[in-house]
């Protein structure tokens, strides 16, 4: 579980906020300067929490810098602890980038997946349906008649320049894509898929074509400021469970639908 509050050199911080405060003693520091205090004592302390840099914070010698760190084609500067090293070899730089200590200190909370088969085909189901209709929204933006066109959720004017998505407006993508299934008397465990992971489609030519024939007819696509759009959503639809479908009632050999 996520720590919400730390307690850290006699204050309590959340995530946020001991970021910002390493953002500022960072900002608030000349490159190659040594940071003394109670700043320098935040960090220590911060990185004795941690497994990363526990040892390096733990020696007598450990001094917090902020150094200048290559990175592509330009220098950053950022947070490093200065020690000697255990073999004695020399003082030398470790780096302690902002984001990775808050992380080691306010680790994100793990989530069980409470998916199911089922709910996991039926996603893969829906984002090839949108891979096989996205020529037809590229044309719908295409064809904004600029100087004309209105938001179709807010009314404004809209201009170049400005983000835009294309809205399904009337029945949502999510209401089309449950109608055409009902349409073929199926559900979304009865279709099979093909290709990677990340651009998965619909196996059967013949019920792609169905599916992208249906969407051009049906679909009512209008240009919308992508602020509104995204706020709006589905509009409160959900799709219908038995519309789903189940595996259940499938062998083994038979439940696995993609190739």
């Amino acid at each position: 579980m996520a720590n919400k509050k730390l307690t850290i050199a006699g204050g309590e911080y959340g995530k946020g906020q001991f970021g910002e405060i390493l953002s500022s003693i960072v900002k608030n520091h000349r490159a190659n300067s040594r940071i003394i205090g109670k700043p320098a004592d935040l960090v220590l302390e911060a990185c004795r929490m941690t497994i990363q840099w526990s040892t390096v914070s733990n020696r007598a010698d450990a001094e917090v810098r902020v150094v200048n760190q290559q990175i592509g084609p330009r220098k950053v500067k950022m947070l490093a602890l200065r020690s000697t090293s255990d073999k004695g070899n020399g003082r030398h730089d470790v780096l302690l980038p902002k984001n990775k200590l808050v992380d080691a200190l306010f680790p994100a909370k793990k989530r069980e997946s409470t998916d199911t088969p089922e709910n996991r085909h039926y996603k893969r189901v829906r984002g090839a349906m949108r891979n096989a209709v996205s020529y037809q929204l590229k044309k719908a933006r295409e064809n904004i008649d600029w100087g004309f066109a209105e938001c179709c959720n807010t009314g404004k004017m809209l201009r170049k320049g400005m983000k835009i998505d294309i809205d399904h407006f009337g029945s949502c993508f999510a209401e089309l894509c449950d109608e055409w299934l009902a349409f073929e008397g199926l559900t979304y465990c009865d279709v099979v898929l093909s290709g990677p992971p990340n651009s998965k489609k619909i196996k059967e030519k013949d019920l792609e074509s169905s599916w992208m024939n249906f969407h051009y007819r049906r679909a009512n696509l209008r240009p919308s400021l992508a602020s509104a759009n995204r706020s709006k959503g589905a509009d409160d639809y959900a799709t219908p469970v038995e519309r789903i479908g189940s595996f259940k009632a499938q062998s083994n050999d038979e439940m696995s639908l993609d190739w």
